[in-house]
């Protein structure tokens, strides 16, 4: 269960940033234009491809409703990961925190188990299919 976790936040993440990649050629009111970047397009490189793109790629509501969800989801959990990060630095300073009681024991460490004694294999007399018709 915890790959299938990781697949569908792996999913959900690429269909975020993707979606946000593409929201500004699928944007309803022109495309790129729509964002007032003209000082971009009156300039002769390789954003003029994208400045004559006067339709908008159209996306049916489903795929908007998506992709803005996903993408909804990945601002929330990039804004949400320093406070994640500062509650899991906090807790592992507070477990630091506790009476070593390992040094008032003194614990000894046992030394590891033997590896298992080596099995012997009689080498083979011939290799490939046996008994199976030429």
């Amino acid at each position: 269960m915890n790959r299938v976790h990781d697949y569908i936040g792996f999913a959900v993440r690429f269909l975020g940033f993707g979606y946000m990649a593409l929201w500004p050629l699928t944007a309803a009111d022109g495309g790129f234009a729509a964002f007032d970047l003209s000082s971009l397009c009156d300039r002769p490189f390789a954003l003029d491809a994208l400045c004559q793109l006067s339709p908008a790629w159209h996306l049916s509501p489903g795929l908007h409703l998506a992709g803005t969800t996903s993408a909804a989801y990945v601002l929330m959990a990039l804004a949400l990961r320093p406070l994640r990060r500062w509650r899991r630095n906090g807790a592992a300073g507070a477990g630091n925190a506790r009476p070593d009681i390992g040094a008032r024991l003194k614990l000894v460490r046992r030394p590891p188990p033997p590896p298992p004694p080596r099995r012997y294999v009689r080498p083979r007399s011939q290799f490939g299919l046996r008994g199976a018709p030429h």
